[in-house]
């Protein structure tokens, strides 16, 4: 059997690409995803930057789903999907994946990342490519889930929001200049607030702690853990001329949060109130993002996050 050769590293994006539109075989797709992880593994090792190793794993998880595609043709040939206990069966899929030594796992995913629609592929491409985030086959099985879901779900103490909520949070309150996001997490707020400005973020769990960063930003916006709460508003207070937090309300009305607030010589600017999730009722607290602003001594305007939404749309649309 011929191969296609892919071109070792450093990759030739579209030499590669084109290998991999031609090929018509599961083992070469195989053979040209396995090139492409192994120039993404040495793209690590060499410290060469994020870009090459991005580069590397977009063409990986091109060809997992070109895989991916493969192995539904041939289960279908089959019949449907095998029951359980594949590899004493016979038929033409546990044989590919015999030959191949593929765990059947790893093609289920390879699978799964191919029944996801081209347009969501693309979106996760460029919105974690934006967001100056790794390019991963778990990243893109995440975003293949429906993004338009309006809950917060819950990480131990940590809540992930939604990308349409942190994308109308930055819309209503249009940030500018520098913005950090202290705690990325799935990076909603990033990917959110990418037209509005220049996008720092933080997050512990890939090496980069908050509690390390010394330089001034324009605006800090995350949604904190709770159980952090307070030593992220005092750090976030010395670094930003605004801050905005979602957290329930509470979290900002004891002594201790309103004397950090007005020691540091900010004011509580907007409260823009969501939905409370059913996750969230028994806390018995309304859920908000706080705007605090350096230097600002007027009053505190509520309202909800749907009220500005609509207000925004009205403002934006052409007079009759």
């Amino acid at each position: 059997m011929t191969l296609v050769r892919v071109p070792a590293a450093p990759i030739d994006f579209r030499r590669a690409q084109a290998a991999l539109s031609r090929a018509t075989t599961l083992t070469d797709v195989v053979r040209i995803r396995e090139s492409a992880e192994a120039v993404r593994v040495a793209a690590e090792k060499a410290k060469a930057g994020l870009a090459t190793a991005n580069q590397a794993a977009e063409l990986r998880l091109r060809a997992e789903r070109k895989a991916g595609r493969l192995l539904l043709g041939i289960e279908r040939s089959d019949g449907g999907r095998p029951t359980k206990n594949t590899r004493h069966r016979g038929g033409n899929f546990t044989r590919t994946l015999r030959d191949l030594d593929l765990p059947e796992t790893t093609a289920r995913r390879w699978q799964a990342e191919a029944k996801i629609g081209t347009e969501t592929f693309e979106t996760y491409l460029r919105d974690t490519t934006t967001a100056a985030e790794e390019l991963t086959s778990a990243g893109l099985l995440r975003a293949a889930r429906s993004p338009f879901v309006p809950v917060i779900a819950i990480r131990d103490d940590r809540i992930m929001t939604p990308l349409p909520v942190a994308r109308a949070i930055a819309a209503a309150l249009q940030p500018s200049g520098t913005i950090l996001e202290p705690f990325a997490g799935d990076g909603s707020f990033v990917r959110a607030l990418r037209p509005y400005g220049r996008v720092r973020w933080c997050e512990i769990d890939r090496g980069r702690d908050f509690f390390r960063w010394t330089e001034p930003v324009s605006w800090i916006i995350s949604n904190p853990p709770w159980s952090q709460f307070r030593a992220a508003l005092d750090h976030a207070l010395t670094l930003a001329d605004h801050v905005v937090f979602l957290v329930t309300v509470n979290h900002w009305w004891t002594r201790a949060r309103v004397r950090s607030v007005k020691g540091a010589g900010f004011g509580y600017r907007d409260l823009l109130l969501i939905d409370t999730p059913h996750t969230f009722r028994a806390t018995g607290f309304a859920i908000g993002a706080m705007h605090v602003e350096r230097g600002y001594a007027g009053p505190l305007a509520i309202t909800s996050l749907a009220e500005r939404q609509h207000a925004t749309t009205l403002m934006s649309s052409p007079i009759p």
